[in-house]
């Protein structure tokens, strides 16, 4: 087991390496999940120890106060991380002045790729050339308490499997 682990900090740290390689500032896009808060530690220490980091977080006015407002945990580990923290609250009607430059941008309709897009363009409004995230990490390490609920919904994709097409 402990050489699993050895193996996944070290492919996690090669990865996050490669990608901070820039002749511009690097942004994080940082949520509350175990993914980006993992890629915000790795940045943070030996070999990259990248000393100025412009984290990014958004919010939704809807989920403001609630156990689903990421913004108050991403806030509390870019401090603990000494980052130049960013919060984008995004409002009732914010979201539908961007439909069309969305949808015109993405190559597959795709939940995150609603949320990728607006934490882009904040990253782009904040002058960034480069960012990185943790996209797809909290689906490998179980970063949000949903992923729990998978191995039930797989029971259920066995069920179905037993049926024959007509």
């Amino acid at each position: 087991q402990e050489d699993a682990f050895d193996a996944i900090e070290e492919a996690l740290v090669d990865t996050v390496k490669h990608h901070v390689i820039a002749d511009v500032p690097v942004g994080l896009f940082l949520s509350a999940g175990v993914d980006s808060i993992s890629v915000l530690g790795l940045l943070s220490k030996p070999p990259q120890h990248m000393n100025s980091i412009k984290s990014i977080c958004l919010g939704f006015s809807s989920y403001a106060g609630t156990r689903n407002d990421e913004t108050l945990l991403a806030k509390e580990v870019a401090d603990y991380f000494h980052t130049d923290h960013h919060t984008e609250l995004i409002k009732g009607d914010d979201l539908s002045h961007f439909y069309d430059n969305i949808f015109d941008a993405m190559d597959q309709p795709s939940i995150d790729g609603i949320n990728t897009w607006l934490v882009s363009k904040v990253a782009n409004d904040l002058g960034l050339k480069v960012a990185i995230s943790g996209l797809g990490g909290d689906e490998l390490f179980g970063g949000y308490p949903s992923f729990s609920q998978l191995s039930s919904l797989f029971k259920y994709t066995r069920f179905g499997s037993r049926f024959h097409k007509f």
